[in-house]
């Protein structure tokens, strides 16, 4: 299942929960035994999970940002046309990065 933020007509977003001490928890408590990947891999996991997070952390604040432009520019159609160009490739953005997280997630519990 991937999940993707959404935009609400107030401007909010809204997407995954990012729990990283829950999934760091959960991919510490299986056994050694039935992991497959090395702790090196895991360390390796853990740290692009946490790029991944922030990277999603500022697409969403730039999303936001361009949302309230969208607004003050409401008058302006050639700068609304640059502001919709921008917020279309910032959600593509969000949305590889959110696919990105679950891949990232989904190994580590593995």
């Amino acid at each position: 299942m991937v999940r993707s933020s959404v935009i609400h007509k107030s401007g909010e977003i809204s997407s995954p929960n990012f729990d990283t001490a829950s999934i760091a928890a959960a991919a510490s408590s299986g056994s050694k035994s039935t992991s497959t990947s090395s702790a090196a891999e895991q360390r390796q996991l853990k740290k692009d999970l946490t790029r991944v997070e922030r990277q999603v952390a500022k697409g969403k604040e730039r999303l936001a940002e361009l949302l309230k432009e969208q607004e003050a520019e409401s008058f302006n159609p050639d700068r609304l046309i640059e502001i919709a160009a921008e917020v279309e490739k910032v959600q593509i953005e969000l949305q590889t990065r959110e696919e990105e997280w679950l891949e990232i997630t989904l190994a580590l519990e593995s």
